[in-house]
Order: C-alpha cells, then structure tokens, then sequence
C-alpha cells in the first residue's frame, strides 16, 4: 500500500498567537455567498475547558480557505455581572446556516461565576436553570455574512429545563410565516410535565396559548419532527414506556 501523500495546509492559529494560548473546539460552515465561517473557542490563558477567560472567535475565508483572516471573537461575555473575565467565559460554539434567508447563527455554552470549576464535573453544572446553578445556551446571529454579529441573547426564565435534552425544529407555514417548534419537560427540577411550545418571532416569545402538555408525571428526552404541513409528530421518553410516539396537529397549538 502506497503512502498518501503529504497535503498542503492553512493554519489559522499556532499556540500563543493573537494573545491566545490555545484555540479549541472547532466548527465549520459555508455561507450562501461561498465564503467559509470557521468558529473556535479562544482559550486565552490555558487548554483548559470552563470555567476559564474563553470567548467565541471567527476566523472567514472568501477564497475558498486559501487565506484567512485574522481570527476575531464574536462572542464575549466580558466582565458580566462585576465578575473578571475568567468567570464570564463562552465555549463550545456550533453554526448553522439558513440556506433560504443566508442568515447565519452560532450558538455556544456561557458560564458566569464558578472559579475553579469545570463546566460538568462537580459543581460546574448543578441542577436548575438559575445563571448560577448552571451553563447558559447563548446566541449570535449575522446577516451579512459573518461581517457583523448580533449581541450572546438568552432568557433563562422563558423555557425552564432540570437538566434534560430538548428538540428544537423550525418550519415555514402555509401562508409564509416561519415557526419554531420546542420540547422538553416544563419543569426547573424534575422530568415531568413534557411539553410541546411553539414560537413565532424566532423565539423571543414562547405564548401560553401555544403549547400543549403530553405527559403530566413524566416525560425526557425527545425529538421533533414535521410530518406534513398540518402535523407535527414527537417521539420522547416518557411516563407510561421507554418510548412513546405520538402526533400533533398544529391546530391544537393555536395555528
């Protein structure tokens, strides 16, 4: 068997460039316009994971991943809350591109407080949803392809969570308007109370009048999925099996 041969390579980052000791946890995407988003954690005192001063960077190619620009953070939480840096620190970034609108979004994990922890050992992650207790779900969004960058959104009240796996799905209804889908047990403490949400302005408002409830006593993991344009089906852990399947009309979730 033949040797493969060596490939010619780009590096974006060596250890202790851009006042950075290491970048980490790399993510990939290519936007509608062709250029390449590569995001990373920028780790700037250790290789460490959280909690630590870490912020989201980006570094963009337009020519294919030829050349690069100089990486740059996109997400960072700064001296949030009158704690250092190193207690406000973003890891474990994941972008995703909206093929229809060339919208682009990276989301990440923040952590605020917890000196000396790590971010799922120990008390890195206690239970409950409280900024606290346990690591954030942050946002980013750009709509210029990956120029300019939105300011790391979050609301830990609207979508409570003990500590489970949730299934988000987006859909576009018949008459144009764009919806996202939300499950999980609606409960800050306890797998119970599996609940269906829907949102129709990307997630800032989850209404009351929009949800519906599957299992009271129960309920865990799931996953969504769109069966027709007037169905949604949704297939979790809950109270009465392992796994339960069942399907939703979007009628009964106000649409």
């Amino acid at each position: 068997m033949s040797l493969a041969r060596e490939r010619p390579s780009v590096i974006i980052h060596r250890r202790g460039e851009a006042n950075c000791h290491t970048f980490r946890i790399p993510a990939i995407a290519r936007t509608v316009k062709g250029t390449l988003l590569a995001v990373y954690d920028m780790r700037y005192n250790s290789r460490n994971d959280l909690q630590g001063h870490m912020d989201i960077g980006l570094s963009r190619s337009t020519d294919g991943g030829k050349t690069w620009e100089k990486p740059r953070p996109i997400m960072d939480m700064g001296e949030f809350g009158g704690l250092p840096q190193n207690q406000n620190g973003c890891s474990d970034p994941n972008i995703l591109v909206d093929r229809k609108t060339g919208e682009i979004i990276v989301s990440a994990l923040w952590t605020h407080g917890k000196p000396g922890t790590h971010q799922w050992r120990g008390n890195g992650s206690e239970p409950g949803h409280d900024i606290t207790k346990s690591t954030q779900f942050m946002v980013v969004r750009s709509i210029d392809d990956g120029i300019t960058w939105s300011k790391h959104s979050s609301d830990h009240g609207a979508l409570p969570e003990p500590v489970c796996m949730a299934s988000l799905i987006s859909h576009t209804l018949r008459d144009g308007r764009r919806i996202l889908f939300f499950s999980n047990p609606n409960s800050k403490t306890k797998r119970e109370n599996m609940t269906i949400r829907a949102s129709l302005d990307d997630g800032k408002t989850w209404p009351a009048n929009m949800q519906i409830l599957l299992d009271k006593k129960g309920g865990a993991y799931s996953s969504l999925v769109i069966i027709d344009d007037n169905t949604l089906g949704i297939l979790y852990e809950s109270s009465i099996a392992d796994l339960v399947f069942q399907k939703v009309r979007l009628s009964e979730l106000g649409l």
